[in-house]
């Protein structure tokens, strides 16, 4: 059964190319550029972003031309064999990789893995080709994110709300230490509204959620490649605010491995070609990669 699931993905596989140059042909792409502001091929990009012991993608989470990018990006980097590759993801929280773990080892049907671990609504269209293509390839994936509740519990009481878990549920995560109001915290607030008063408090507190979120992701980067493959390449997949400006996870990581280099790639749905430049976006990655959003649906 395993033999035939694999030479399905092989086929599709085939279908994005053999080479990096065709997997590229993949996605509709209308801007790739090197910060600060360097027109770039897909290879040149890979090649950049290959310096990395950690590459990190930042989406939209609703984007599929992104998703389609990140497949690429992913395969591309498997391609260069120069590292082994892991594969880690916001999208399933730290509590389940046990089930992933014997999702990808074949030790339970599929039926069962989505059953048990919590997959995001659009996991079939947008991220089990990732974990699909991993699978094939003997890659391992990480279930790099807080669980759930854990964070909604910080959203609602602050880091203190986590006092009171027992040890085996706190260790799922790693509390983030001496947060300031500095510019990860201010493009916070302001995409939250820039509350003020109690409403501003409350603010803090999803802002101490998402450090939660950012500091787990971290830690279960750096364990992965510790126990994994010390001499591994990370591709981590989130959402853009926890990346961009080399914020969030990234900065979080590098408390951890000061000594490693980090590359930080956002991809940016955009309406058309006149909106894919750079100007205003130089600090916001290393590589920055402009895709047609899709239309609005008529309501």
């Amino acid at each position: 059964m395993r033999l035939l699931v694999h030479r399905s993905l092989l086929a599709s596989v085939c279908l994005w190319g053999l080479s990096a140059t065709q997997v590229w042909a993949g996605p509709e792409v209308i801007g790739l550029y090197r910060s600060p502001n360097t027109a770039v091929t897909f290879l040149e990009a890979v090649q950049h972003l290959a310096g990395g012991v950690v590459v990190f993608i930042g989406e939209q989470h609703n984007d599929q031309k992104t998703h389609q990018f990140e497949l690429a990006t992913l395969q591309a980097l498997a391609d260069r064999g120069d590292r082994p590759v892991i594969l880690s993801m916001e999208m399933f929280e730290t509590d389940v990789q046990p089930v992933l773990d014997d999702y990808l080892a074949d030790r339970i049907d599929e039926t069962a893995f989505l059953a048990q671990s919590r997959p995001w609504p659009n996991y079939k269209t947008d991220y089990r080709p990732l974990v699909e293509f991993a699978k094939a390839h003997a890659i391992p994936v990480i279930a790099a994110n807080a669980p759930r509740p854990m964070a909604s519990k910080v959203a609602k009481e602050g880091l203190e709300g986590l006092q009171s878990l027992a040890w085996e549920v706190g260790r799922q995560v790693a509390v983030p230490n001496n947060l300031d109001r500095g510019a990860p915290w201010t493009r916070f607030s302001v995409i939250m509204g820039g509350h003020q008063g109690s409403a501003l408090d409350s603010t803090w507190r999803m802002y101490e959620a998402q450090s939660l979120k950012d500091a787990t992701m971290a830690r279960s980067i750096g364990l992965a490649l510790a126990t994994l493959a010390p001499q591994g390449r990370v591709l981590h997949i989130q959402g853009r605010f926890h990346s961009d400006f080399h914020a969030g996870v990234p900065a979080f990581l590098k408390r951890l491995m000061p000594d490693q280099s980090l590359r930080v790639m956002t991809v940016v749905p955009v309406s058309g070609s006149a909106e894919a430049h750079m100007h205003g976006k130089a600090e916001l990655a290393d590589i920055v990669v402009f895709v047609l959003a899709a239309p609005d649906k008529a309501d």
